[in-house]
């Protein structure tokens, strides 16, 4: 479970979304609505990755056009590397249910966690 102490309404977030847009003169932003799961690498001698598998996926313009569904878009990263980049959390807490993968088979898992926001220097 990932818990924030300090929150905003969803709202605000994408608002956030669009000011960072506007301030690295950025021609859209992306909004992340769901996914299906992903996959990490995390073993002591290989690199440290994730990539996650969005199904909804936004594309947020800071001129104000409305925002328009995308396809093809994939996370990937580095796990300590992506927590570095969350600068805000919402106040919206969601559940994803899936399975994770081990040497013994799948195991159920779940996940909860608010909204999040990134940046990236990109």
């Amino acid at each position: 479970m990932v818990k924030s102490a300090k929150t905003v309404p969803f709202a605000k977030l994408r608002e956030m979304l669009v000011d960072e847009c506007k301030k690295q003169n950025k021609p859209y932003g992306y909004l992340f609505e769901d996914i299906t799961g992903g996959f990490t690498t995390t073993s002591r001698g290989g690199p440290q990755a994730f990539k996650v598998l969005p199904v909804v996926v936004y594309r947020v313009y800071p001129d104000g056009r409305p925002d328009e569904l995308v396809r093809g878009v994939d996370i990937v990263g580095t796990p300590l590397s992506c927590f570095s980049k969350i600068t805000a959390t919402g106040d919206d807490y969601a559940v994803f249910n899936g399975t994770c993968g081990a040497e013994s088979g799948w195991v159920p898992v779940s996940a909860v966690s608010p909204s999040i926001r990134m940046t990236s220097s990109r």
